[in-house]
């Protein structure tokens, strides 16, 4: 493993944090009423990659309102600008958000039950994020389409053949390249120490993430993502609690255990100008007390529930 290197941060704004967002329940977050592959309502993708993502915008507002109830409201706003109304307002606010990304998509597998996948460009991407918190891991080398990186000790591997090979999506059939064992190990082993929540809800999850991780071919990792989403048929009923004859339609869904990131920036001190304190201080006290929110739609329904983990840059001498 790298040792931890100096955060490159933007110019202009010297903080940084990196979000995690760790999926408890199916997340959607849509792009409204449009009909793509037989789906009403699918979820924000990339334009170049067709890999989920969810923009900065919903993660922001979400921020926002878990913020309202842990500091006070001339912090909402330095922190977070003011509410968009007329006249346009004196001040922008004091933290840069990116859209999230995706790092690990759960998907079904033959042995161990369910795994988590990723591939080359997704760590590289998460790297360059990882190294403005001045965090740093090795990414491998592109894979075969028909080979898969796992640990020596993984759990889903399976004898075919007489080869080892792990077996996804009930059809999906990639054979074991036993050459990037030691990389997926290095990366499990950052996982388990910065990536999973603390909670000891995630204590089970902090012991099979590392034998549950798989790494795969860019375009293969597309595939899974595409085919792998909920797609729930949902139906609105009228007031006889008889279905609507209009009002049957599909929505696509990040399962759950779907995880994401987010890189923060912040300047020194507040644009504003309308409190002491520094940004970072502000933020921090957020997240501190703010362990989960809600993002995307349908949150009524239980869509949304993510659980928050904070990678900060190491303090000054650490």
């Amino acid at each position: 493993m790298s040792k931890r290197i100096i955060p490159e941060i933007p110019a202009g704004f010297p903080e940084s944090r990196l979000l995690i967002f760790w999926c408890e329940t199916p997340l959607h977050p849509g792009v409204g009423m449009v009909v793509k592959g037989g789906v009403d309502l699918p979820i924000q993708r990339e334009k170049l990659t067709g890999l989920p993502m969810m923009q900065a915008s919903s993660i922001k507002g979400a921020l926002r309102k878990a913020a309202k109830s842990q500091i006070s409201n001339n912090e909402v706003i330095a922190l977070f600008g003011p509410e968009p109304s007329p006249p346009a307002p004196e001040h922008a606010g004091s933290m840069l958000l990116t859209d999230a990304h995706i790092l690990l998509f759960p998907i079904s597998s033959v042995k161990g039950m369910m795994c988590w996948v990723t591939s080359p460009m997704v760590l590289a991407r998460f790297r360059r994020a990882l190294r403005y918190v001045g965090e740093d891991f090795e990414v491998p080398q592109e894979l075969e389409e028909c080979k898969v990186a796992v640990r020596d000790d993984s759990c889903l591997k399976i004898k075919v053949d007489g080869k080892d090979k792990v077996i996804l999506m009930d059809e999906l059939e990639l054979e074991v390249d036993c050459a990037r064992s030691q990389q997926v190990a290095n990366i499990s082993q950052w996982m388990i120490n910065r990536l999973i929540p603390e909670d000891p809800s995630y204590n089970y999850v902090r012991q099979i993430l590392p034998l549950r991780l798989a790494i795969v071919n860019d375009d293969v990792f597309r595939g899974i993502t595409q085919r792998g989403t909920e797609v729930l048929t949902r139906v609105r009923l009228t007031d006889a609690k008889v279905v609507d004859e209009h009002g049957l339609w599909s929505e696509e869904h990040l399962p759950a255990f779907t995880v994401l990131y987010c890189s923060i920036f912040m300047p020194e001190r507040f644009r504003g100008g309308v409190t002491s304190k520094k940004p970072k201080e502000v933020f921090d006290n957020v997240i501190m007390n703010v362990k989960r929110i809600v993002l995307g739609g349908h949150e009524t329904v239980g869509r949304g529930i993510v659980r928050i983990v904070n990678i900060s840059p190491p303090k000054s001498g650490g």
